[in-house]
């Protein structure tokens, strides 16, 4: 078939490519609209400041900081393993 300009169409107008078509089921997931899972072991709010002591025994105060536990129970430096907190579901989170 010509056109109006005397030439094949298929030179002025190629024919359409099929494109294909992105279902949305084939479509990536999006992760960063998902929420993220809760870790409940190590979440909560926090009831006690705690010590654990090398001999594994745990000295702990409601308010404060580390500093006031080591103060209010005369520790050392050199007696304390670690610092953490104890939460309200019983669990201690150490660091």
């Amino acid at each position: 078939m010509t056109s109006i300009l005397g030439e094949n169409i298929n030179i002025v107008r190629p024919k359409l490519i099929k494109t294909s078509i992105i279902r949305r089921y084939d479509r990536p997931e999006i992760t960063y609209n998902k929420r993220s899972k809760k870790n409940k072991e190590n979440s909560g709010k926090v009831k006690n400041i705690c010590m654990l002591l090398k001999d594994n025994k745990i000295v702990s105060l409601p308010q404060g900081t580390h500093i006031d536990v080591m103060q209010s129970f005369n520790l050392s430096f050199e007696d304390v393993a670690a610092t953490g907190w104890e939460l309200e579901n019983g669990n201690f989170v150490w660091r």
